[in-house]
């Protein structure tokens, strides 16, 4: 619910403020137990893959493939390192001229994603593969709209409870 907003948490008593630095203090700690296991893999700690340059590609891994899930990301990853792979090997053949023109590449597929695809491409694929509800469970254009309840004037008791805490 603090993904959303805080108002649904606050409204069954919920401290939004503890939990969100509760679980960013579980995100850092995950984050350290990672760099410690790297760390631990590969017996030297190398600063090159966390660059500036790698940590833009880890964002647009992130943003091609779409933020809001762990697939959408390992897509994403896959999407990337594959593309850039190959249009390292074929894009000086194509183009006739050596140099790094995947970045050039990669942005311009930046912005077509952000434009078309603001979620990402998992989601996009995920939303066009959902099944389509059949005709009878539509509600037909000519349905009569309902009549507006009375709402309970300013101030009133609109809902109470006793003996919950027993």
């Amino acid at each position: 619910s603090l993904r959303y907003g805080s108002v649904m948490a606050e409204s069954v008593a919920i401290n939004t403020h503890h939990t969100k630095i509760v679980s960013f203090l579980i995100a850092c700690l995950l984050a350290a137990f990672a760099g410690w296991l790297y760390a631990h893999t590969q017996r030297f700690i190398n600063p090159s893959p966390f660059s500036f340059n790698q940590g833009i590609a880890y964002l647009f891994m992130a943003v091609i493939g779409g933020v809001s899930s762990l697939i959408g990301a390992v897509v994403g990853s896959g999407l990337v390192v594959l593309s850039n792979q190959w249009l390292q090997t074929n894009l000086p053949n194509i183009l006739g001229v050596q140099g790094d023109f995947e970045a050039v590449v990669f942005g311009i597929v930046a912005i077509i994603i952000m434009q078309w695809l603001p979620v990402g491409i998992w989601p996009a694929i995920v939303a066009a593969c959902r099944m389509q509800v059949p005709k009878e469970f539509e509600i037909p254009s000519d349905a009569p709209i309902l009549a507006e309840r009375r709402k309970p004037e300013r101030g009133s008791e609109v809902l109470s409870a006793q003996g919950i805490y027993q």
